[in-house]
C-alpha cells in the first residue's frame, strides 16, 4: 500500500461550503450578541465575552458581517457592520498601536470595496496613516505600540513598561507585516504617495533581518533601543517542529 498522504484540491465548491459554513456562524453570533463585539467565547457554553469598542479585533468582526451581506445581500448584516464600524471609529486609543492597521483595513477598505462609500475608504487611510505614525525611521520598524488588549495583563499590556518589559513604542513582532503592510500598499493604490509604500518595503526588509533565522525558524519579538540597535528577547520561535520552542539570545545589529 502507498504509505503517501492522499491528497486533493481545493475546489470552488469547498470554497462555497466554506464561506457558506462562515456565514452561518456569523449569523449564529449576530443573534447572540447584546450589541457587544464578541472577543472570546466558552468552548463548553458557547456563551461570548464580548467589548464594547472592539478592543484589539474589532475589525475581523466587521470584516466577517460584511462577508456575510456580500454573500447573503441580507441587509441585517451590512447594517450591523455600519453600526459596529461606527463604534470602533470613535475609540482613537486603537490609532496608537499596530492593530490599527489590520482592524482599519477590514472596517475601512473593505467596506468600501463593497459599498464604494467614500467614509469607509477614508477609514482605511486613517489606518495607514497610524502605521506611519508609528513607524521608527533608524530601527525601519513599525512598533507593536501602547494599547491594552482585554486579557490577562501580565501577557497583553503593551501600554508602558511592565516589569522588565519595555513599552510597545520599542518592541517588535514578527506578526506586524500582517497587521501594517496590506493597509499600507492598499494606502498606496488609493493615493500613488510614496511614503506608504516606501514604509511597507522598508518593515518587510527589517523583519527577514530581525525575526528570520537562516534555518527558517523566527523570533516572535525584538526590542530596540533609542539608538535603534536591535536585542532581541527571550521569546519563543518555531522550527518545522512545531513542538520545538527556541529562545532568541542575539544582539547583533
Amino acid at each position: 500500500m502507498n504509505s503517501q498522504r492522499m491528497t486533493r484540491s481545493f475546489t470552488r465548491a469547498d470554497l462555497a461550503h466554506s464561506l457558506d459554513a462562515m456565514v452561518d456562524r456569523v449569523d449564529a453570533t449576530l443573534s447572540t450578541l447584546d450589541g457587544g463585539f464578541p472577543l472570546v467565547a466558552d468552548p463548553e457554553t458557547g456563551a461570548w465575552t464580548t467589548t464594547e469598542d472592539g478592543n484589539w479585533c474589532g475589525g475581523h468582526w466587521i470584516g466577517l458581517l460584511w462577508l456575510a451581506a456580500e454573500r447573503t445581500g441580507a441587509d441585517r448584516f451590512a447594517e450591523a457592520a455600519r453600526a459596529y464600524t461606527d463604534r470602533m471609529a470613535a475609540a482613537d486609543d486603537l490609532l496608537a498601536s499596530m492593530f490599527a492597521g489590520m482592524n482599519y483595513n477590514y472596517a475601512g477598505f473593505r467596506a468600501f470595496d463593497l459599498t464604494g462609500e467614500d467614509r469607509f475608504r477614508t477609514l482605511g487611510l486613517r489606518g495607514a496613516d497610524a502605521m506611519v505614525s508609528l513607524y521608527h525611521e533608524r530601527a525601519r520598524q513599525i512598533p507593536v505600540g501602547e494599547y491594552t488588549i482585554a486579557g490577562p495583563a501580565e501577557q497583553f499590556e503593551f501600554a508602558g513598561t511592565v516589569g522588565d518589559r519595555s513599552p510597545g513604542s520599542q518592541i517588535g513582532a514578527v506578526d506586524m507585516v500582517y497587521t501594517s503592510v496590506p493597509i499600507l500598499w492598499r494606502a498606496h493604490r488609493e493615493t500613488d504617495e510614496d511614503r506608504y509604500r516606501e514604509i511597507a518595503t522598508a518593515h518587510v526588509d527589517r523583519h527577514h533581518d530581525w525575526y528570520v533565522r537562516e534555518d527558517g525558524s523566527t523570533v516572535q519579538e525584538a526590542e530596540f533601543d533609542p539608538e535603534a540597535r536591535k536585542r532581541q528577547e527571550e521569546s519563543a520561535g518555531f522550527t518545522e517542529d512545531e513542538n520545538d520552542p527556541i529562545t532568541a539570545g542575539n544582539d547583533d545589529d
